[in-house]
């Protein structure tokens, strides 16, 4: 019985930590978007 409790909590605290990282790949995601559309915009107007 222990052990199964002590398995679920594991399994939680992995849920937890991809939610996690998910979020961060998400908002990296985000904003390697923004850069790629952002960059251009500068360098034309610095030409």
């Amino acid at each position: 019985m222990l052990s199964v409790m002590h398995e679920q909590e594991a399994l939680n605290t992995l849920q937890d930590l991809l939610n996690d990282s998910n979020i961060y790949i998400k908002a990296t995601a985000v904003l390697s978007l923004d850069l790629i559309y952002i960059v251009p915009k500068f360098n034309i107007s610095n030409i």
